[in-house]
């Protein structure tokens, strides 16, 4: 005689089935908080589209920049020298301002400095790129 409960033995829970699906999303969904910035994403976003492969490019350009010092004298290439520790200072303050960027909150109040660091990035490797360009002649 089986037992009316469903259970194989009094006492003992019922047996589930397994399951081989995700479990679903909670319900309700939890509510947005009041300062949530929807478009948030999108200066960070511009700024990552503008200058990250310009940034990238100058980042393989200062690997190979050691190179324009081979024909520098001893009492030369000061300004070359200047200018090629100067580059990848820029390089690396344009990919911070695009890492904090997207690592500020997504909150209204801090939308100014999220569009400031957005709109740092690709200014700053602008003048990354100008430094390359006008390199001072080795002497």
């Amino acid at each position: 005689m089986t037992q009316p409960s469903g259970s194989p033995r009094p006492g003992w829970p019922a047996p589930q089935p397994p399951r081989w699906y995700a479990a679903p999303p909670p319900w309700p969904p939890r509510p947005v908080h009041p300062d949530h910035d929807p478009r948030a994403y999108l200066a960070p976003l511009i700024g990552t589209l503008l200058a990250g492969p310009v940034l990238v490019l100058c980042s393989m350009a200062a690997l190979i920049s050691p190179m324009a010092t081979d024909s520098c004298t001893v009492h030369g290439c000061h300004a070359l020298y200047w200018a090629l520790a100067l580059a990848p200072c820029l390089i690396a303050a344009g990919y911070a301002a695009l890492a904090l960027a997207w690592a500020l909150p997504w909150r209204r109040r801090m939308r100014a400095a999220r569009i400031v660091l957005s709109a740092a990035a690709p200014l700053l490797a602008g003048a990354t790129v100008l430094v390359y360009l006008n390199l001072p002649a080795a002497s």
